[in-house]
């Protein structure tokens, strides 16, 4: 992957942080409209993809971002070395507690996966917080 080696040669250049993060978006340099596509039969997006490219080509900590809205999501990626760390955004936009129960073994809010994230622009208007605070 090409723009995987360009951004590892620009983040050693400018940072000193003993971890990658995949959280690319949709603008700079990591535009996910220009990166390779994942296979077709790959189960996630193409963060996660980053993550598993990166894993296999760095020997620092490698956190997985994007996407992750179920703990078994969360898990298959760390049982299959996929990376080092998961971190999860809407998930836990929609329920606080998703780390808590699920270690007490209680259902979880999800994430409904809007296609534009109602809570980022209103979260009020978000499925998941109106169910979570009922």
């Amino acid at each position: 992957m090409s723009h995987l080696h360009l951004w590892w040669d620009v983040w050693k250049s400018r940072h000193g942080f003993p971890h990658v993060s995949t959280g690319f978006g949709s603008t700079g340099f990591m535009d996910e409209r220009t990166m390779e596509n994942p296979p077709d039969e790959f189960p996630f997006n193409i963060r996660i993809w980053g993550a598993m490219q990166m894993k296999q080509r760095v020997s620092c900590p490698v956190i997985a971002v994007g996407g992750i809205r179920q703990v078994q999501q969360g898990m298959f990626l760390l049982e299959q070395e996929c990376a080092d760390f998961v971190a999860l955004g809407r998930a836990l936009l929609c329920d606080p507690e998703w780390v808590i129960k699920i270690k007490q073994g209680r259902e979880i809010v999800s994430c409904r996966n809007c296609r534009k994230c109602l809570w980022s622009t209103d979260y009020h208007k978000c499925p998941g917080w109106r169910e979570y605070h009922g």
